[in-house]
Parts: C-alpha cells; structure tokens; sequence
C-alpha cells in the first residue's frame, strides 16, 4: 500500500465491554492467539509506518505493540485527557495530525473485517456495514448512491428502516489529509459528549467527494455482542485465567501479568536459568516475550511419548539439588499454607457459600504440616504438566515453555514433589477436558491413565520419594487453581476435587 499510513485509534477506555474481558484494554482482548490490533496490523504491509494513538492504559498497549511487533515501525501518540469531556475519536486524530500530512488509513482498534479490502491513496473512503436501525444511534451512518457516492451523513442518530443507510465499521482511507483535518477544527461541535469524525468526513463529502465502501464481514469487538461473534468466529484461549494472557505472533510467545511484579520475576528466571526455559526476547513491566519453540506440546500427541524418559530428562536437567536455606519451614509454609488461602479467598468471590465452605472444610482437615517436613528443595520448573512440555526431535527430545516464577519468592529453588504433583494433576484430570467441561461428568483422566501413573510410580520409589505425597500434592495444586479461572471452570474443578479428595 504505498503512499499510505495507518492510524490506529487506541485511546479509548472500551467502557462497553469492560465488565467483559480478561485484559484491561479492548485493543489487547485474545482472538485466535492474538490482539485484536494484531489482527489489524496483519491486514497492512510491514512497511507501512503506524500512528497509534495512545490514551487508556497507554504504557500497556505499547508495550504489547513493541513485545508482539518488533519489526513495525510505530509512531505513539499520547492523547491528552483522553477520558475528559469533549475528548473522543476526534481529538485522538487532532493530536496525531502532525504525523498524518499524507494520505492515511484510519483504524479503530476495535473493528475487523475478514475481506481483503483495497485502500486508495487517491480516494476517500468510508467502509460501511448494513445499518441496524434499532442500534444506529450508537454509530455514524451514511447515505450513499448506486454508485458508491455518499450524499448524507447521520452521525449518533437513528435512522429509519426505509432509508438506506449503512453504518461506518471504524475504517476510513483519508486521502485528502489537510481538508479532513480542517473540517475537523473548524466543526468542534460534540456529539453524544465526544469530539467525533464525522465533521472531517462532512469536509471529504462536500468540497471533494468520498466513495462508501461495503464490508460484508464486519465485525465491533467493542460491544459485547459483537466480540462474542468474533470469539465463536476466531476461537479464544484454551484456558483462560484471570489476570493473565498469552499471545502467538510470528515466531513470538508474549506473556501478559496484570501483576508487575509476577512479570518481573518471569524474567528474572528465564534469565536465570537459560539452560532450560525459553530466553527472553523482550522485557517490559507486564510483557514479556519468547521465542516460539518448534514442536508439539506432549499433551496433544496421540499417545503420550514415554514418561520414564521424560522423568529421566527432568532428573538430569531441571532437578539440581540445592541445600536446605535457614528458612526452609517458612518458605514452605508460605507456598503451601498462605497461598492455598489466598486461592481459596480468590474461590469465596466466584462461588456460592456451600460449595465454598466443603472446600474450607476439606483443606481444614488435611494435614498440611507434611507439606513442609516433606519438601525436596532443588531447582524446579513449576508448571511441569503436559501442556508445557514439548516434543523435540533434537536431543534431549524435551523442550520445556511456561513455568512458574517462583517459590514463596524464591526464584533459585523449588519442591521436586510440587513438579510431581503438577505433572500426576495434568493426566489424573485431563486440562483439554477442563477447560471444555460445564458438569464433573466431562472431565476425565489423560488417556492411558494407569500406565502413566505407574511410571511416575516407579520413579518416586526409585528416588525414594513418598508416591502417595504426590497424589496429595495434585489435589493441593488442584485446590490452588480454583479461583484462578472462570467461575464454571472453578466450580466444576471443585467438586471434581471433592470426589478425588474421598479416594485418598
């Protein structure tokens, strides 16, 4: 597309759909693995210079932009009083006008479309969808002839059925830059409380003339209905936890925490121990990023590849010994008793009170003290389950990706039983059955169940560990991710992890 621009319109808070979604702004919400705004940037050449237009959680959407998008060529603007009366979509374009001289493509960050659409340099034009009339209030609308010309604009007000209007989709190629930015400042009238477009395209429609484009694909993943439509259309995350996103772009894994903290520490060991998880490619204060590494996760093999071999490359290359620190008690006590409270807190919110309460119930009678007296402290990896353990064909044949950052704050150290304990709860409950289930009848058991178990089994009693600990230690972590999910996904765990609970 040469001789264009891109403006992205990103300043917004999304106060439609925030209730809705698991990340803070609307132009980060996961679709298919990534950002909305990838999917827009995908849509344009790389070459193609970018104005974003930054307001609302500005420091997070350019740090995705940077992690997800190093080879773009990004122009940020941060838009004053973004979310002052008189602000809106109008005022984000006067505050990016000394970057747009040239003709440009204006982008909101919460539209998409799935055609392949031609963008003029020498044209103005306004992409439209087939106006709703019980919703056209809420969207600027256009009237346009057989041939394309538009001869009306309606913006904020409903239109009847028997006109023929169509709504503009948030898209818009602006050839004519200095007439659309002069009808902006000169018409600063509000509409529904904002400084809109509409008067820089009533510039275009009059003095030179601007061609409605049809998009028959649209879709607003600003509104709630909308996003819903694009969730069943792209798919969302295979399980989706609270506070937290990841992100496949290009050859890139981004990693979202609300938590700067949680972030910070993720870095941290990647750094630390380069020799088994992924290094770091970017760093930000809530994103960070790695390279993708090829191969297949062993939780989607048809069958799972040999676990005595896996547990063999755990023992060389994760499970380093390390010496008892001084406060070893208290670390464990920290990880295992503190934070299993501050879970089932997190559960008390989602859930009803007898549900919550035979949890509380069920922890108050475990003995937890064997937590503590029986941790082996080495190197661990901390989200050892089957969905993060890839299949190589380079030896050692194992590839290991998320994991957790620490261990009561420790980032150096671990419990071997707690990566057993991961890895027995990834096939005693398979997560793919998890994260689709709405009743404790659709979850079972990784298949070839009893032969993996066995060789966990066997390997616990050859490195003379308690086996019986282990199955402790999986309704433990089971117990921990209650809360961590959505509120379906947390209830059906809970009474799996009831029913589980009476057989040990």
């Amino acid at each position: 597309m040469p001789g264009l621009k891109l403006c992205i319109l990103a300043a917004g808070k999304g106060t439609r759909i925030a209730a809705h979604s698991n990340v803070p702004h609307k132009a980060l919400i996961p679709l298919q693995g990534k950002a909305v705004i990838s999917h827009i940037l995908e849509k344009f050449s790389k070459d193609m210079e970018v104005v974003v237009a930054l307001g609302y959680e500005a420091a997070l959407l350019r740090e995705y932009l940077e992690a997800a998008h190093p080879d773009r060529k990004f122009q940020f603007v941060q838009v004053q009083n973004y979310a002052s009366p008189g602000s809106g979509p109008g005022q984000s374009l006067l505050e990016c006008q000394p970057f747009l001289t040239s003709p440009f493509v204006l982008a909101c960050a919460d539209t998409l479309w799935e055609e392949n659409l031609a963008f003029h340099p020498e044209r103005n034009q306004i992409f439209v969808a087939t106006a709703n009339s019980d919703l056209s209030e809420k969207y600027c609308n256009v009237l346009y002839t057989a041939k394309g010309e538009i001869t009306e604009i309606r913006d904020k007000v409903r239109v009847g059925r028997d006109a023929q209007f169509a709504s503009f989709i948030g898209l818009a190629t602006i050839s004519d830059a200095e007439l659309f930015f002069e009808g902006l400042t000169k018409n600063s009238e509000l509409i529904a409380g904002e400084l809109q477009i509409s008067s820089g395209f009533q510039a275009l429609v009059a003095k030179r003339g601007c061609t409605a484009v049809k998009v028959n694909s649209w879709l607003d993943t600003g509104c709630v209905e909308g996003l819903q439509l694009a969730e069943r259309k792209f798919g969302t995350a295979f399980f989706k936890k609270r506070s937290e996103e990841t992100y496949f772009v290009g050859s890139r894994v981004i990693k979202f925490y609300a938590d700067s903290e949680i972030c910070r520490m993720r870095i941290l060991r990647s750094l630390q121990d380069q020799d088994i998880l992924p290094p770091c490619v970017y760093s930000g204060n809530n994103f960070y990023a790695y390279t993708f590494i090829p191969g297949t996760a062993i939780r989607d093999l048809p069958s799972i590849v040999s676990f005595e071999e896996l547990l063999q490359f755990a023992k060389q290359f994760i499970w380093k010994k390390r010496e008892n620190p001084a406060d070893r008690h208290e670390l464990c006590r920290k990880f295992y008793i503190e934070k299993t409270k501050q879970r089932l807190e997190l559960f008390r919110e989602q859930t009803d009170t007898v549900l919550f309460s035979r949890l509380e119930n069920m922890f108050s009678l475990w003995k937890m003290e064997e937590f503590l007296e029986k941790a082996s402290l080495a190197r661990f990896h901390g989200d050892f389950q089957v969905g993060n353990i890839i299949s190589t064909e380079a030896a050692p044949h194992f590839a290991l990706i998320d994991f957790r950052q620490e261990f009561a704050g420790r980032t150096d150290l671990g419990d071997i039983y707690y990566d057993l304990g991961k890895l027995f709860a990834s096939i005693w409950i398979d997560f793919i059955s998890l994260a689709k289930a709405k009743t404790v009848e659709e979850l079972h058991p990784k298949p070839h169940f009893a032969s993996l178990a066995k060789s966990i089994e066997d390997f616990a009693k050859a490195e003379k560990l308690d086996f019986l600990h282990i199955k402790k230690m999986a309704l433990l972590i089971y117990l921990n991710m209650i809360g961590l999910h959505e509120k379906q996904t947390s209830e059906v765990l809970a009474h799996k992890l009831l029913e589980l609970n009476e057989q040990i």
